[in-house]
């Protein structure tokens, strides 16, 4: 049986962009997914990576980009 590559999904919100932030927000989003990925391949935790990534999202990213 072939070895399973683990894959991240972050999900950019549910709700209409203005056009303004677009640009910050997918920023924010490859931020958060090349976070998911470093700490992955680190702590090989699926738990841990995501506590991580929800962390970034809500504490670091400018606020302006989350809402």
């Amino acid at each position: 049986m072939p070895e399973l590559e683990p894959k991240l999904i972050v999900h950019g919100g549910a709700w209409d962009i203005p056009k303004r932030l677009h640009h910050e927000h997918l920023a924010g989003i490859e931020q958060a997914l090349q976070l998911g990925q470093q700490v992955l391949k680190k702590e090989d935790d699926a738990l841990k990576t995501v506590i991580e990534v929800i962390k970034f999202i809500e504490e670091l990213m400018p606020v302006a980009v989350r809402f």
